[in-house]
């Protein structure tokens, strides 16, 4: 939940003052606080149910997901940017990386014909944490922000999650980017190529 109010506090900063209205998809069990429900709704923001799994395993309940696309439309139509938190649900032991990387934000960039731009956040689970035993024990007051270059148009969800996985979880797991060769490639695309290539090119060799 952290994530949502650590992005919106840091936004102008961030995306700049020029940048369009936001408005932040959040997973809508955070309305079980009526202070988040409260808040959430005044900002127009846009609720998504995940499926009742057990814990790790990330999937977006259909019908909810269906009324997400029609309010992110209508959201694009009017003006706005749309924020969305790919991994979904919390992630308790994010420097073990992310968890599995829904494919909205591919859908919603498809459908809008808009770029995505990644963002990344680091050390938030010392300020509050997804695992109930450790909960608002405070570890550390020390949470990154990374804003990476602008946005690019991902020519499918599996380059999408790759590169978010790539690029985000590094951040998210140490505090610090890939080292500057292997950051670019992630983020021109050029890596996601190679592997693409290598791939065709294993396919293709005799048996």
């Amino acid at each position: 939940m952290l994530d949502i109010f650590m992005l919106m506090a840091q936004d102008k900063k961030v995306r700049g003052k020029k940048a369009r209205p936001l408005k932040i998809i959040y997973w809508k069990t955070l309305e079980n606080n009526p202070v988040n429900k409260l808040f959430f709704k005044a900002c127009g923001f846009i609720p998504v149910e995940m499926e009742d799994n057990k814990d790790g395993d990330n999937s977006y309940n259909m019908s909810s997901f269906k009324t997400l696309l029609k309010m992110s439309k209508k959201a694009f139509e009017d003006g706005f940017d749309i924020g969305i938190l790919p991994e979904g649900q919390l992630n308790p032991t994010p420097e073990k990386g992310l968890r599995p990387i829904f494919s909205g934000a591919f859908t919603l960039a498809k459908m809008s014909r808009r770029p995505i731009r990644m963002m990344a956040l680091s050390g938030t689970q010392n300020l509050w944490h997804a695992d109930d035993a450790i909960g608002m024990d405070v570890r550390s007051r020390k949470v990154k922000v990374r804003r990476y270059p602008s946005g690019r148009k991902f020519s499918s969800s599996e380059e999408f999650a790759e590169t978010f996985k790539n690029v985000v979880g590094e951040f998210g797991a140490t505090g610090n980017d890939l080292p500057d060769n292997e950051l670019n490639a992630w983020i021109d695309g050029s890596r996601w190529a190679e592997i693409q290539a290598k791939n065709t090119e294993e396919n293709l060799a005799p048996a």
